[in-house]
């Protein structure tokens, strides 16, 4: 009988010991299941944002005609070029790219030549 109450007792220890480790496993298998579900679910589509649009180019800087005055009894323009610096011309000058072909100091206006013969007015404070 006691052989037997030993036997007993160790099948016990082994079947408590097989019960924690089938615990085990079931929480392992659970927690593979949940990888897996989560790893068998279709990827989100990525959604391509639109680019926003490029800035456009400022406007180029042109010269101004700051004012027209008369030195010594001949007209002279001021002009703030495009470097921000402001600079006295006289009728025949050249500004940048165009000569000056008159300027009025009673009327406030320089008539510059382009160089494709076109002529364009400036006034003060345009």
């Amino acid at each position: 009988v006691d052989a037997l109450d030993a036997s007993l007792a160790r099948i016990g220890a082994q079947i408590d010991q097989l019960s924690g480790e089938l615990d085990r496993l079931d929480a392992a298998d659970a927690s593979l299941g949940e990888r897996i579900s989560t790893l068998n679910r279709p990827a989100p589509v990525a959604v391509r944002r639109p680019r926003a649009p490029a800035p456009r180019p400022s406007a180029p800087v042109l010269p101004k005609l700051v004012s027209v005055d008369l030195w010594g009894g001949r007209p002279s323009a001021a002009i703030r070029g495009v470097d921000g610096k402001v600079r006295f011309y006289a009728e025949g000058d050249t500004v940048g790219v165009a000569r000056l072909r008159s300027i009025s100091a009673s009327a406030r206006t320089v008539v510059i030549e382009h160089r494709n013969g076109k002529t364009s007015t400036l006034t003060v404070g345009d």
